[in-house]
């Protein structure tokens, strides 16, 4: 089974470290933050150190996207598995 990784607000330089060390250990990034479109440079620095990672947008300020985290795994799981 495949090891998945989702880290929300991963919008800033913390996040991206914090999803650049899972991609070292093996996982799948799966970044969630407000614009999924913003996290392109996230994504690159993931794949450049060699790992695979994903975007999802959710504004973690919000509850009603919280309570649906399960389903961006479920996305990120069906992402993984293209």
């Amino acid at each position: 089974m495949d090891k998945i990784a989702v880290i929300v607000g991963a919008g800033d330089a913390i996040g991206s470290a914090v999803g650049r060390r899972f991609a070292k250990g093996g996982y799948t990034v799966c970044l969630v933050r407000r614009s999924a479109e913003k996290a392109a440079p996230h994504i690159a620095a993931i794949e450049a150190a060699g790992g695979k990672a994903h975007a999802f947008a959710c504004d973690a300020r919000d509850d009603a996207p919280i309570c649906s985290a399960g389903s961006t795994r479920v996305a990120c799981t069906r992402s993984v598995m293209k």
